[in-house]
């Protein structure tokens, strides 16, 4: 299974206008928080299968995709079994080979397999975050057990686990002795 993570920027909060009402909404109830949440902003690097992220284009509306489609290389770069998550038949790859050099891309993009494996920049929120936490984090195996296992094991995300809003959840800045 194909499921690489980084974080490459942030989390870091929007600045507004002390006088802004989004701000006043920041308080203890639980949407408040998720309010809260909204504006604490990051970037990820991402690289998975196709079949997860038709997935997670319900979470991410905004994607860079770092590595394009194999039609899009200027090189002409030739489709290989490590393009995939899943080793493909060498006739699918070949006939894959004979759009890329052909140039169909609509072709060659409705013909792509879902273990094509992509690389994805997404910039996204904490609110986002767990709103995938929420519905995708019971999930024990799979491209979901893996996203959603990273998310909780990365120091800089420990705001999204708080009950308080506060990092480490008991209501202060500072720990309780």
């Amino acid at each position: 299974m194909i499921m690489e993570l980084s974080i490459t920027d942030g989390p870091r909060t929007i600045e507004t206008l002390p006088d802004s009402p989004a701000l006043l909404r920041r308080g203890t109830t639980e949407q408040d928080q998720s309010a809260g949440l909204w504006f604490v902003t990051l970037s990820m690097e991402i690289r998975a299968p196709v079949s997860w992220w038709k997935q997670a284009q319900h979470y991410f509306q905004e994607i860079l995709w770092v590595r394009s489609r194999p039609e899009d290389d200027p090189e002409g770069r030739q489709l290989q079994q490590n393009d995939f998550e899943q080793p493909v038949p060498e006739a699918v790859l070949d006939h894959l080979n004979q759009m890329v050099a052909s140039g169909d891309r609509t072709a060659l993009h409705s013909s792509l397999p879902d273990s094509f494996v992509r690389r994805g920049v997404t910039h996204t929120n904490l609110a986002v975050l767990r709103d995938i936490i929420t519905q995708r984090g019971h999930y024990d195996q799979g491209h979901w057990a893996v996203f959603c296992r990273f998310l909780r094991n990365e120091q800089r995300l420990e705001l999204l686990f708080s009950t308080s809003g506060t990092p480490n959840g008991t209501g202060s800045e500072e720990e309780d002795v």
